[in-house]
């Protein structure tokens, strides 16, 4: 069975955005994201856009948006993006010792398979869900800690089709839940929560090593995407410390002069990030890590190592 043979559509993708809290804009035939309060990307992080026809959503004005471009020519700015490029040759021989042996650990007590049952879902998820807000307490859709909202939120999931929703049962219990789906040719990464027993014993690592290892059979997939780079050690490491390469994507950034200025004085890092000039990770988070297999490339074309 192929799990990633039949792609999501964009109505549907901006449908399950919506459902995890995030603000969803339509405009001129794309759908944009407010990643910030006044400040937006396109909900696709990989199609590229003309600057001479793109739409933005009139509050976008009073901040910036920001949108790929296909040649430097055209950009100011750059998208910095976590790729697992060449999905298909995907194997956990690849991985170096430490994260092969995290992977085989927690495969050992740990079951990876579908989730087709909504009821069980509402039932087992609930509880992984809240054990993931206490220990994180990212606020991003946090209504779901009511059980009543997380069972509509559910009921919501399930009815979008083509999303593959992976649970982690140890001795039939529900310990970890990811989210994924195919978009043209490539597999997004997009939801993994766990409780706290799963995330001591590496299930973060198994989750992810079972999406790529799904993908690497499909044959309609080319790339998983992980996440946009954050610029923090820990989230950033874990997918490069796994053999994620940062992608480096041209992108055109249309900003408020007002706000830009501000941005520029009083909050230069996050400037800088906005611009997409990051240092290139060369380690890891831990001793002994050794280099990340890292690089800088720029190609055609939203988390941590636990995210909602």
């Amino acid at each position: 069975m192929t799990f990633y043979s039949k792609s999501l559509s964009e109505k549907d993708f901006a449908s399950l955005s919506g459902l995890f809290g995030s603000k969803i804009v339509l405009v001129g035939g794309v759908y944009w994201i407010e990643v910030r309060s006044f400040f937006y990307r396109p909900l696709l992080p990989l199609p590229v856009h003309h600057p001479q026809s793109v739409r933005a959503p009139l509050t976008a004005k009073l901040g910036a948006y920001q949108y790929p471009v296909k040649s430097e020519a055209e950009a100011n700015s750059a998208l910095n993006l976590l790729m697992f490029e060449q999905a298909r040759a995907y194997s956990v021989d690849g991985l170096d010792k430490k994260r092969r042996r995290q992977v085989k650990l927690a495969a050992k007590e740990y079951e990876v398979r579908p989730v087709t049952d909504v009821g069980e879902f509402k039932r087992q998820g609930h509880p992984v869900y809240l054990s993931f807000y206490e220990r994180t307490r990212y606020p991003v859709g946090a209504k779901r800690r009511d059980p009543a909202y997380f069972a509509a939120w559910a009921d919501a999931i399930f009815s979008i089709p083509n999303v593959l929703i992976l649970g982690a049962y140890r001795e039939g219990v529900l310990g970890g839940v990811s989210l994924s789906y195919l978009i043209n040719d490539t597999v997004f990464y997009a939801t993994f929560f766990c409780d706290d027993e799963a995330l001591k014993r590496y299930l973060s690592d198994l989750m992810l090593h079972s999406v790529r290892e799904l993908a690497a059979t499909s044959p309609d997939v080319r790339q998983v995407f992980a996440s946009m780079f954050k610029g923090l050690r820990g989230l950033d490491d874990f997918y490069l410390l796994r053999g994620a390469a940062l992608v480096r994507q041209p992108a055109r950034l249309e900003i408020n002069p007002l706000t830009n200025l501000l941005l520029k004085r009083c909050l230069p890092k996050q400037y800088r990030q906005l611009l997409g000039q990051v240092d290139v990770p060369v380690g890891g988070a831990g001793a002994g890590d050794g280099p990340a297999p890292a690089k800088a490339t720029s190609h055609d074309p939203a988390r941590p190592a636990e995210f909602s």
